[in-house]
């Protein structure tokens, strides 16, 4: 593990929001985004760049308020992605191909639809998409075909309701484009600035061509007072939809006789022409993400309190084994490089995880970079 930054924020980790890109890496180099400062309205998304010395700071962004996410486009272009609370999102793309010292904002169409935050980012080939929501949490789609074209208007991807609980909030898209489609793996929250927890993982698949939604399904449900979110997802390269989420984790209300059953992360998998199929990983509840290593293996790494632990599935998904601690030390919101950050392979997991640094006005969580030669 190498140290990116010691220097954060008063109130939240760079990598919170881990299911959008904080991490690239364009073949030769590596770039990743921190934020830092003083807390909300006195922040900046630094980004980082490392060569054969180790890491640099590079430009520093703001206005900005949820943690920023970035994202690689087919001319080698580091783009980074914020809000300014509640008000409008940003568009901004560094100046030169494989140069983080220098940002241009691009016009966003009706910035005000990403306002509210919770943004998620992708590319595939040239396309390049956004989500996020608005103030009433309504979630929003935009993209643009290539680095040169201008953004599409927003679609709405995902309608909102808080006039009765339980709620529909739409929150922490996963956003992968494929050709003329752009899919979209996102959680609900119930009880949002009441308890915030989460009941739903949902998947919408946007056609660029009609401009709509031509595809809805409930990933997984559970009860209002459990949690049941996405952690993560992926576009193999067989075709095949994976979804990492937790379900069965009590949190208030009436309390299941088969909790510790259902309790733990599963892997949903959807294959071309099929429904969901979903398998239990382990009876644990940690974060977690996705990787695919180029030998067809599919892994699931669990950051815990102490150590990330690992599991493989050698068979698409169809069963796993646990295969011991993969990095020790305490860390949290862990984010693998996947395909949609728009970034080179290499056949190593390359990822960011925001590490606690001793108290002192607040809560602060460093930023670590993880090189693991295989899955």
């Amino acid at each position: 593990m190498e140290s990116i930054t010691r220097e954060g924020t008063t109130w939240t980790a760079s990598t919170w929001g881990y299911n959008s890109p904080k991490l690239l890496y364009d073949g030769k180099r590596l770039f990743a985004v921190s934020l830092a400062g003083g807390g909300p309205d006195h922040d900046a998304a630094r980004l980082y760049w490392r060569d054969a010395e180790g890491w640099h700071p590079g430009a520093a962004i703001t206005p900005i308020y949820q943690p920023a996410t970035i994202l690689l486009d087919s001319e080698g272009h580091i783009n980074l992605f914020c809000t300014d609370r509640g008000k409008r999102g940003y568009h901004w793309r560094s100046v030169r191909a494989g140069d983080v010292s220098e940002f241009r904002e691009t016009t966003l169409t009706e910035p005000e639809r990403f306002g509210y935050g919770y943004l998620g980012t992708g590319r595939g080939k040239k396309m390049i998409a956004l989500t996020g929501l608005d103030q009433d949490y309504r979630m929003w789609l935009a993209y643009k075909r290539s680095p040169g074209s201008p953004w599409s208007r927003p679609y709405l991807l995902a309608p909102s309701q808080r006039r009765v609980a339980p709620w529909q909030c739409p929150l922490y898209p996963v956003v992968m484009p494929e050709g003329n489609k752009i899919h979209v793996i996102y959680s609900n929250c119930p009880d949002g600035s009441v308890h915030n927890t989460y009941n739903k993982v949902e998947y919408a698949l946007f056609d660029t061509g009609t401009k709509r939604v031509i595809r809805r399904d409930i990933v997984a449900e559970g009860p209002v007072g459990e949690m049941t979110y996405g952690l993560d997802a992926l576009l193999d390269g067989d075709g095949s939809l994976y979804v990492l989420y937790m379900s069965g984790v009590y949190a208030y209300g009436e309390k299941r006789e088969d909790g510790d059953r259902r309790k733990g992360l599963y892997c949903a998998a959807l294959r071309s022409g099929g429904r969901w199929e979903s398998r239990r990983i382990t009876g644990s509840s940690g974060t977690g993400q996705l990787y695919s290593a180029p030998d067809g293996r599919l892994y699931v790494y669990e950051s815990t309190a102490s150590d990330t632990l690992r599991y493989i599935s050698a068979d698409h998904g169809q069963s796993w084994r646990a295969d011991g601690p993969a990095w020790s030390g305490i860390g949290y919101f862990l984010y693998i490089l996947k395909p949609n950050s728009g970034s080179a392979g290499g056949g190593r997991l390359l990822a960011v995880q925001s590490v606690p640094l001793p108290a002192g006005g607040g809560s602060r969580y460093g930023l670590d970079y993880i090189e693991l030669p295989e899955g």
